[in-house]
């Protein structure tokens, strides 16, 4: 047995959904022993949160592409990076590949901040920004709104 049984991996954000935080608990809580089992959580975790962000369900591949079609993440962008990454890493875990998970000690953390750095992105950031946005007079909203939908 391993002692601790834990990486020192930052804690889920908060603003994750229920789903997906209990799969990335749960990689966490044994990623020290199995990296690429922790992997394979979070590849599953990346999943859900596609779906999540209203991916149609396909390969992970494709709902990647899905959500850059309907405009959620750019083409180009860090998040399509981040997903990419933990899509190629994670199946690494679950399929033959030439990544070694156990290779590099930097691996593990990195996968939990790529899932941590996709939801701040996508969800913590567009919530802060509505409150911020709600702090505008509802006249002010109208017009914005209305030049918006233009």
């Amino acid at each position: 047995m391993v002692y601790p049984n834990n990486l020192n991996v930052e804690p889920p954000n908060p603003d994750m959904p229920a789903e997906v935080q209990d799969l990335y608990n749960e990689a966490r809580s044994i990623a020290a022993l199995s990296v690429k089992s922790a992997a394979a959580l979070l590849r599953l975790a990346l999943e859900k949160l596609l779906v999540y962000f209203g991916a149609q369900i396909g390969t992970i591949d494709m709902m990647i592409q899905d959500l850059i079609e309907k405009g959620v993440i750019t083409p180009n962008g860090s998040v399509r990076k981040a997903l990419d990454s933990l899509r190629l890493i994670g199946n690494s875990a679950v399929h033959t590949t030439s990544i070694n998970l156990t290779e590099d000690p930097r691996m593990a953390p990195a996968l939990f901040k790529v899932i941590n750095f996709v939801v701040e992105k996508i969800i913590t950031e567009e919530k802060e920004m509505e409150e911020i946005y709600a702090l505008v007079p509802e006249s002010k909203r109208g017009s914005l709104d209305f030049r918006r939908s233009k």
